[in-house]
This record gives C-alpha cells, structure tokens and sequence, in this order.
C-alpha cells in the first residue's frame, strides 16, 4: 500500500457506523442490494444514538474540536444508511456525501435469504453449504466476489482519505463495508469477519495519513476514552 502523500494532516479522527436494524437483519437474512428501510426498532435504535450526540459528547472528539455540523459525514446509497444518518445527525441532514461505493455486497442468488431458508431450497443448498465451507470466500451465485466488494470499498476510503482536509469523519454505511476497510487499514492486522460489529454500533479509530494507516480501533459502545493521535 502507498503512502498517502496528498494529505498532510497528522491524524483524522474517524467514527465508522454500521446502520440500524432492518427487517431482515432481525430475520437473519442476507441484505445486500435489497435497498430496505429501517425497522422499528431500527429507528429507535438510531434515534438513541442521536440522542447521546455521539460525536459531541465523546472525548475522544471533543479534544479535536469536533461535532456534528463540522466533521465530513459519508454515507452509503442506500436507504438503510441513509435513514439511520439523518436520525443520528438530524441536523446536518443536508451536508452527507453518498458515496455509491459504499453500498453493501451483492449477494446474488443468497440475496434477502437467511440459513434456514437457503438449506430448505434443493438447487441452492449445495451452493451454499460450499459458500460456507471456503470460510465465506467463494464468489456469491450470480452476485459480487468477495474480494470485488472489498476493493471498490477500499478504494472509495482510500479516494476520500486523500482529499480529507477536516479532523474528523463519520461513515454511516454497513456492516462489510466497515469490515472491509478495517481488514485494510487497521493495525494490527486482523482478519475480515473479526471486525463484524452489529447494527447501531460501530468503531472509534483514528487515521494516519503518514502510515496511511488506522489505529486506535475501539468499539463505539464500549466508551472506551482513546488515546490522542501521536
């Protein structure tokens, strides 16, 4: 990986939120390119967030001068992420960047199908028992490779991160986005699925520029008080 060399800025402070919940998450299936809304408890799950002001109550912001009309705020196409972004932030409605290759994985022919439903269908069983038998890396049937979703994320972060000026950014997207960037970025390394995070909840990291690397991951509801940028 190359070195950022177009951003000077010693640390961006970062807060990588994975939505709400939707119906089908509570069901266990898997939402990808189904552009659904927020449940109920979705919403409210959100909206609890927005309550506690996340970003302006958390030290680990406020040191950077940062809160809710003054960090860069990036958010998935999607509905999902859109809705839980303007429950969180109500007022910097107008200020998100939708960034579409922020979107979650296609999951093709597993598309809005839970385990349950998946083993019960005769042509699709043995695909999947495979897909989990690679460990999840097999590409999806007639959706994204694995590691086709993970490089346009990728990418995308990398994009933004070069041309940040601000100290501090909130990503409100979903959960194998955050995964992909993490697997990355973060350090030390770990593993794709060791970052899964569930909805309404998310990582406090910081991003060195200089490293073009993130630390100082934390899970946003441990409340746990990071460390400053060094």
């Amino acid at each position: 990986m190359k070195r950022n060399e177009k951003n000077e800025k010693a640390c961006i402070r970062l807060l990588l939120i994975r939505h709400g919940e939707t119906a089908g998450n509570l069901e266990g299936k898997y939402v990808g390119r189904t552009d659904e809304s927020l449940c109920a408890s979705g919403r409210e799950s959100a909206k609890r967030l927005g309550e506690e002001e996340v970003i302006c109550n958390l030290p680990y912001f406020r040191e950077a001068g940062c809160g809710a009309e003054t960090a860069s705020l990036y958010v998935s196409p999607l509905r999902r992420c859109q809705e839980t972004a303007a429950l969180i932030f109500p007022s910097a409605a107008g200020l998100f960047r939708t960034v579409p290759d922020f979107r979650e994985c296609d999951f093709g022919l597993f598309e809005y199908r839970n385990y349950r439903e998946l083993m019960a269908e005769e042509e699709l069983a043995p695909r999947y028992q495979a897909w989990i038998d690679s460990g999840g890396r097999l590409p999806f049937p007639q959706g994204e490779t694995v590691d086709g979703f993970k490089e346009r994320c990728v990418r995308a972060f990398g994009e933004i991160m070069a041309r940040e000026t601000g100290s501090c950014a909130v990503f409100v997207v979903h959960g194998g986005t955050i995964m992909s960037i993490l697997e990355e970025y973060g350090e030390p390394k770990k593993g794709y699925y060791e970052y899964q995070v569930p909805c309404a909840d998310g990582f406090l990291c910081d991003y060195l520029p200089a490293r073009d690397a993130i630390t100082n991951i934390v899970r946003l509801k441990r409340g746990t008080v990071l460390e400053s940028c060094r």
